[in-house]
């Protein structure tokens, strides 16, 4: 059995050398005749929008962060696997390009296209992405309990020590203990499953079914090491006992639906930044929520009580107010350099999210007007993703 260990890296992990030869990166001038299609009259669909969101990425210089693999994701999980992976060419590093064609494969088998997953671990066979890609899909089909097709899936080239621990941890979420112990006894080194089946055993206090489940054991052996690493995770310890204030319990009221409540030991305690209260009471209370928190917050919890009531607002379908939410944001953004930064971020989302809600609403001609007006790239990019969520339906996963 190989040790070989296979990590899947993210398109911002240090670089590493290649192997094998990738296509090249294509020019932005593809994105800019993309740009100026879908800027032609036509009907707006999900793709579309994707493709938009890509050329205006593009058209930014294809700055870092979270954005092209967002859209690269999207693009794979409804099922346009060439533009994800024409997406996936774009990334600057070369681990990145790697990461997005290990990551194709990966979303192909959780989108129920396991014969596309299977084709792209064949035409890297040889390569030193071969086994990731393996590994990648063969999680995949561990996670919808098939361990005997990932274990075929993964080859001789994947290390099948964490698919075994994926599987038992897959029976332990459903209860099947003593599955995951025979899963356990395939493995060189079970421990990790004896610590997560205390923890299982502990979370639903039956504690007592040690002896039981060791019995289920045949090799006597590996009985006893159970009993005696189970016991480890078994009884919860004792941490620190931490004495929650006013204004801490005023939160877990919150969260709890509990408002007069919270809203009086605010009040009684002069409790500041209190932008979750407002979060959670805006449901109900919309009025009331606006008014704590604009008496109660520091200009970073404004910020973020803005943006996330300006979501809310859009959820519920009242854009007139998200929009009044999103204008108090942009003016406190202008108004304060200090913060401009996380303000930048704050906007951001709020765009996302109304660009998507909206869109949800009303349709996406009107919205698509909207924010192609909006007046920074990161902004566009975003709501364009968003807007290709509400109009798209995921790939029914097989």
């Amino acid at each position: 059995m190989s040790n070989t260990s296979v990590k899947v890296l993210s398109p911002h992990s240090p670089a590493v050398p290649l192997r094998i030869v990738l296509v090249a990166i294509l020019g932005a001038a593809a994105g800019v005749g993309w740009l100026a299609y879908l800027r032609s009259p036509h009907t707006i669909t999900d793709r579309a929008l994707l493709r938009e969101a890509v050329a205006e990425w593009q058209r930014a210089g294809r700055p870092g962060g979270a954005i092209g693999g967002e859209i690269f994701k999207q693009q794979a999980r409804q099922g346009y696997y060439d533009d994800a992976a024409w997406t996936g060419r774009l990334f600057d590093r070369p681990d990145g390009v790697r990461w997005s064609v290990v990551e194709l494969a990966r979303i192909r088998a959780e989108n129920g296209d396991l014969s596309g997953a299977r084709a792209t671990i064949k035409r890297f066979a040889g390569s030193d992405l071969e086994a990731q890609i393996a590994e990648a899909v063969a999680l995949v089909r561990v996670a919808k309990g098939d361990l005997e097709g990932a274990l075929e899936i993964a080859g001789a080239g994947v290390d099948q020590e964490e698919i075994f621990l994926e599987y038992a941890r897959h029976q332990l979420e459903s209860g099947d203990f003593a599955a995951a112990l025979e899963t356990a006894a395939r493995m060189r080194s079970p421990n990790q499953v004896f610590y997560e089946l205390g923890d299982a055993l502990a979370a639903r206090s039956e504690q007592n079914r040690v002896r039981e489940l060791a019995s289920g054991i045949k090799d006597r052996k590996l009985a006893a090491e159970f009993k005696r690493l189970v016991r480890i995770t078994l009884w919860p310890t004792i941490g620190c006992v931490i004495e929650l204030t006013p204004c801490m319990i005023a939160a877990d009221d919150a969260g709890r639906g509990r408002f007069a409540e919270a809203n009086a030991l605010i009040e009684q305690n002069k409790c500041k930044d209190m932008s979750y209260v407002a979060i959670k009471e805006y449901a109900t209370d919309p009025a009331g929520a606006e008014r704590l928190l604009r008496s109660r917050s520091t200009t970073e919890d404004l910020l973020f009580g803005l943006d996330q009531l300006a979501i809310e607002a859009a959820k519920k379908g009242n854009i007139a107010e998200a929009f009044r939410f999103l204008s108090d944001l942009e003016r406190l953004k202008d108004g304060n350099a200090r913060s401009s930064a996380l303000a930048d971020v704050r906007v951001t989302d709020a765009v996302q999210g109304i660009a998507r809600y909206w869109t949800s609403r009303d349709g996406p001609k009107v919205v698509l007007k909207w924010v192609r007006s909006r007046p920074t790239s990161e902004q566009r990019t975003w709501a364009l993703l968003a807007m290709a969520q509400a109009l798209g339906r995921p790939r029914k996963a097989g």
